[in-house]
């Protein structure tokens, strides 16, 4: 293009569009690692890890991993990803409802989306086993768009 060209109106619209949506939208991808490790969950127990979400500074929000669990005659482990009223409520042994589970499994895969703000346990239990350990190896990121203000 030559010096002082005019250039066609839909061409600049066309420019310009999508730098106006890249600066209203003013995210990045983010990728915490919740867990990557082997751990033993005694019998009767539980062990996880505890995250937050704020989701006026993470949008698309999800929880992802993998787990594998040795131990006993079925090699059994429950998952779970519970809001924290909820994750307290189980823990005394009261009702609470968890946003994902895998039951009793020997291992799983999962990508959960968390849509609200707030605490989040990611549980392994072995709460249904009275004498044998399990050990887990368990993998689990955060992924997230962090707002940049």
């Amino acid at each position: 293009m030559k010096a002082n060209q005019r250039v066609p109106w839909p061409l600049v619209l066309a420019a310009v569009a999508p730098l106006s949506a890249v600066v209203s939208g003013c995210s990045r991808p983010v990728a915490e690692t919740l867990l990557d490790e082997a751990m033993v969950v005694q019998a009767g127990k539980l062990q996880g890890v505890m995250f937050s979400v704020d989701t006026a500074k993470m949008k698309h929000v999800v929880v992802e991993g993998s787990f594998t669990a040795r131990g006993g005659p079925d090699d059994a482990v429950t998952a779970m990803i519970m809001e924290e009223a909820d994750y307290l409520a189980w823990r005394n042994q009261l009702r609470g409802n968890a946003i994902y589970t895998a039951a009793q499994k020997p291992g799983g895969t999962f990508r959960v989306p968390i849509r609200r703000s707030g605490r989040y346990y990611l549980v392994f239990a072995n709460h249904l086993s009275v004498f044998m350990d399990r050990k887990i190896r368990a993998h689990a990121v955060l992924r997230y768009d962090k707002v940049l203000l």
